[in-house]
């Protein structure tokens, strides 16, 4: 595999997905890797939450008959993604732009766009194993090569456990308390 390297920057990622049940099912496995509620074992009664019911709604969404062409699996993974993570990401970008007086537009959002792509197979979106295939193909020449080869890009982790054993840690408490009583047994 000539990208195997792309991995090593997903380790912890694919650490989880892996770490129980290497061949089980592939929807309890996704639902590991996207629940965040593991990071905070210690933090959060989880007895006041009812963790089946939880996985029960993710299996819903995640195997809805209606999700466009579910030829692979990772075309359900992006529905899932789509209909349930997209929304706080963008919240998250519109205050922080909004914080900082910034103008910001999500261009590769447009509707018409995220319908068509949901049609292409995922073996044409990552052919060779390459992240953003089609993206790079289409504007490569526009592009710096600096910009198309980078790969130090990741995520925006929010600093949950840091919050509830930091200085935070009142404040939490005191909120969790407000919002599932009997929670605040950090």
């Amino acid at each position: 595999m000539p990208n195997l390297g792309l991995l090593r920057e997903y380790k912890p990622l694919i650490g989880e997905f892996w770490r129980d049940g290497l061949f089980g099912v592939l929807d309890e496995r996704y639902f590991r890797l996207i629940d965040r509620s593991t990071d905070m074992a210690d933090e959060i009664d989880w007895s006041q939450f009812d963790k089946a019911r939880v996985f029960d709604t993710f299996r819903t969404i995640f195997n809805n008959r209606d999700n466009v062409r579910q030829e692979a699996y990772f075309d359900k993974m992006t529905h899932f993604d789509f209909k349930c993570l997209l929304p706080a990401l963008l919240q998250v970008e519109d205050r922080m732009s909004m914080a900082h007086g910034l103008e910001s537009r999500v261009p590769l959002l447009d509707h018409p766009l995220i319908e068509f792509l949901a049609t292409v197979p995922a073996d044409v979106k990552f052919e060779g194993g390459r992240m953003k295939h089609l993206l790079k193909l289409a504007y490569g020449r526009e592009l710096p090569t600096q910009i198309l080869a980078r790969r130090d890009k990741m995520g925006f982790p929010v600093p949950l456990k840091e919050w509830f054993l930091g200085e935070l840690h009142e404040f939490v408490c005191e909120r969790s308390a407000a919002v599932v009583p009997g929670s605040a047994t950090i």
